[in-house]
């Protein structure tokens, strides 16, 4: 909950509220959209990049922000990629769903999980398992767990290793937390934006 105390600003004011007060939720609403747009660009240069290795600049062009009006005073900032709500929310990843890589054996999809050593778990595409299945560098292997990976020769040895573990599922943890970035950029910003507003209608009215 945001609190708003405008106390000090019609303390400056001596004017009837009535007289300006039609022009009160526009500013309130023109207030929160600063903070909403404030916010967006603080996620978007420092916490993304804080939390995750990002390719390109797709995750932080994913986030956006919609308007507060003067019939709505509410302004919100989240993101449209189902990636990154999973990371906010924490959640259920399952293979074959529309947007996610998979690798199918025998006809069932499974997640490519990419195994400690084998690199960075932000891949190109052309080193995730189902490219390398496909130009013939690598192969599904079962386990004796009863799980599947993808393995490939390696060179000059009689031996395989094993680049990632095909699983149905995997819970993806909660790992971004761009709620504290508003929360602090609110904090900041917000009486400040408000009373602005607040001044500008004053003046409007004729109270400066």
């Amino acid at each position: 909950m945001i609190k708003i105390d405008v106390n000090t600003s019609f303390d400056k004011l001596a004017l009837n509220l009535r007289m300006f007060s039609r022009d009160l939720p526009y500013a309130t609403s023109q207030a929160l959209n600063s903070v909403a747009f404030e916010s967006q660009k603080t996620i978007r240069t420092k916490t993304l990049p804080g939390t995750f290795t990002l390719r390109n600049k797709r995750t932080q062009q994913g986030f956006q922000v919609d308007k507060a009006t003067k019939d709505h005073l509410t302004a919100t900032v989240g993101s449209l990629d189902w990636w990154t709500a999973e990371q906010v929310e924490g959640a259920n990843r399952r293979a074959g769903n529309e947007g996610r890589e998979s690798v199918k054996v025998n006809g069932k999809p499974y997640l490519a999980i990419p195994v400690v050593g084998a690199g960075s778990k932000v891949l190109p595409k052309k080193q995730r398992a189902s490219a390398l299945i496909a130009q013939g560098k690598a192969f599904v292997v079962p386990l004796k767990s009863g799980l599947y990976a993808v393995a490939a020769e390696v060179i000059g040895q009689r031996d395989i290793q094993v680049l990632f573990i095909l699983k149905p599922m995997i819970h993806v943890k909660e790992r971004l937390h761009p709620q504290q970035t508003i929360n602090t950029v609110i904090q900041k910003v917000f009486d400040g934006k408000l009373e602005a507003e607040f001044e500008r209608i004053a003046r409007k009215a004729g109270a400066s």
